[in-house]
């Protein structure tokens, strides 16, 4: 690990974006007690109250290896957790090891219903393996492979493409930067070679609004490429909301603009909404225990309104729109039919009930 360091000319220290942090070998801050919870009588979520920093595995840290984690559990009525489930990473597999064997070792004060602790079902926590990098965000081997793969992107040359990413995918320990380069070339050859599912999956990953280290020119890169696999797959929304994200960017960052094609399929989706009176989508709040709300979140277009209608006998029990950072916009009684309008762009519609709860969300026409 020294040698690395020195070598290099890197300063590490490991950022955490929740109460504990992923602490190297022997290093770790021990345990992380959060928040004083609420009093029993009033306490309708789990809280927690000790969660054992995950240990930096040793050999990505030599490596300067980072990785994301998105990890879902239960907690049990005696507040331990249970039913550990690694949803999503980014990075080696050894980081997901890590997380879940920590979370096992967390602890919670747990929900209360009728003054009897509960089950609380489906929690989520995003755990960042964060090495701050002062200086250079690749290492030269991973730098002439991306170099390469972007040459051949270009040159429209796809088995080049395809070997070279084969040569990034053996690299295996990655940081972030790295790995959100590798997610996108490898979005891009699945797009190309007609993979939508695979290439969608892989550029949400490239450029995900949450997990993003990678510079403003290439997200938006990416974004490009992302607007024309939702395209493809028939998603005018989703194509419509990367769009405008997109075009936001550009009015933000100079040396970013919007490709022509972009602009053709803009026309075409706003062309598709003038013969439509609405797109809707069907959602279902699927995770919680009875009885105590939850939330389903969903990203919604800039410049319009959503009708939120129901699906079955239960409707959401709340409604609530954040906007810029989770400032909040509204929080308007749910009822079926509920319109509401938005004005800005990077919105997140919430919708809280019971888990089961089915909703559409209709996408109204911009006005």
């Amino acid at each position: 690990m020294t040698s690395f360091l020195m070598r290099t000319g890197l300063m590490i220290s490991v950022i955490c974006a929740w109460t504990a942090c992923a602490g190297g070998p022997g290093s770790g801050p021990g345990d992380q007690t959060a928040q004083a919870c609420p009093p029993a009588a009033v306490r309708e979520k789990a809280c927690p109250v000790s969660r054992v920093p995950p240990t930096y595995p040793g050999a990505a840290l030599q490596l300067g290896a980072e990785a994301m984690v998105l990890l879902e559990f239960d907690v049990r009525e005696d507040g331990r957790t249970d039913e550990i489930e690694v949803v999503h990473f980014i990075g080696h597999p050894e980081f997901a090891r890590a997380a879940a064997e920590a979370a096992r070792q967390w602890e919670y004060e747990p929900a209360m219903r009728d003054g009897q602790p509960v089950v609380s079902r489906g929690l989520r926590v995003a755990i960042p393996f964060r090495i701050r990098i002062d200086r250079q965000g690749m290492t030269p081997r991973m730098m002439k492979l991306a170099k390469d793969a972007f040459a051949a992107i270009n040159a429209q040359d796809d088995e080049r493409l395809r070997a070279s990413l084969e040569k990034i995918e053996r690299l295996d320990w990655m940081n972030l930067y790295e790995a959100q380069h590798a997610a996108l070339l490898r979005g891009i050859l699945a797009f190309r070679e007609g993979r939508l599912d695979e290439a969608l999956a892989d550029l949400t990953d490239a450029t995900s609004f949450r997990w993003n280290y990678i510079p403003v020119k290439t997200h938006a890169y990416g974004l490009g490429w992302r607007i024309r696999a939702h395209a493809l797959a028939e998603q005018p929304g989703e194509a419509m909301r990367s769009i405008e994200w997109l075009e936001h960017v550009a009015q933000t960052t100079p040396s970013v603009q919007v490709s022509p094609d972009i602009e053709r399929i803009r026309s075409d989706i706003e062309a598709l909404r003038e013969t439509q009176d609405a797109i809707a989508r069907e959602v279902t709040i699927s995770a919680g225990d009875p009885g105590v709300d939850q939330t389903f979140a969903t990203y919604v277009p800039l410049r319009s309104a959503i009708r939120v209608e129901p699906l079955g006998k239960t409707f959401p029990s709340r409604l609530r729109v954040f906007c810029d950072d989770d400032d909040h916009m509204s929080d308007p009684d749910a009822t079926p039919g509920t319109t509401i309008e938005l004005d800005r762009p990077g919105c997140r519609l919430e919708l809280h009930g019971e888990p089961g709860t089915r909703a559409r969300i209709v996408e109204l026409p911009v006005s």
